[in-house]
């Protein structure tokens, strides 16, 4: 996780979240996961800062699949609020957005996301994936993190390491 903080050399060894990958209720849950090739994960991010940047992932790609189309991934948030921070890898779009508990996010083909906790309480989410590919964290660690920060105090902040983006709401854009 150094290599996407805000503040890299500032930071500690604590784990930062938790990732409980491939599982299941049951044996036949296992094995409809199996059939349709998906993996079920839940991921549990405590509340906090790491030198006044918000505790988030570390932030990921999926790659094509044979079709040639990106795979979506799916989110539900299970308890605390989850801010999930989008964004194509040519930077054309990013978007920023609120989940609540409860609430379903679709991650759509072709957009990297950091989901990052805000909040007082614990951000658990569950996701459904795809079980045919791996992540590709390269873009986020070349970049040294996600287009933007969030940061306690000042809100959002424009990664430095990242090109101008056009119609940046925090500067630097044309």
């Amino acid at each position: 996780m150094h290599c996407v903080l805000a503040n890299p050399d500032q930071s500690g060894d604590t784990p930062l979240y938790f990732m409980y990958r491939d599982l299941a209720f049951t044996a036949e849950d296992r094995a409809y996961l199996n059939e349709q090739s998906l993996r079920f994960d839940i991921t549990v991010i405590p509340p906090g800062t790491v030198r006044g940047e918000y505790v988030k992932t570390k932030g990921h790609y999926h790659p094509l699949s044979p079709s040639g189309i990106g795979y979506p991934e799916l989110y539900q948030v299970l308890a605390g609020e989850a801010l999930y921070l989008l964004q194509r890898s040519d930077l054309r779009d990013v978007v920023a957005f609120m989940a609540k508990a409860g609430e379903f996010v679709l991650i759509p083909p072709g957009y990297g996301h950091v989901t990052i906790n805000p909040g007082m309480e614990t951000l658990v989410m569950a996701n459904l994936i795809s079980a045919g590919f791996a992540s590709e964290y390269t873009f986020y660690k070349q970049m040294q993190g996600g287009a933007y920060y969030l940061m306690e105090v000042g809100g959002w902040v424009r990664n430095p390491a990242v090109p101008p983006i056009k119609g940046d709401p925090c500067g630097g854009g044309a």
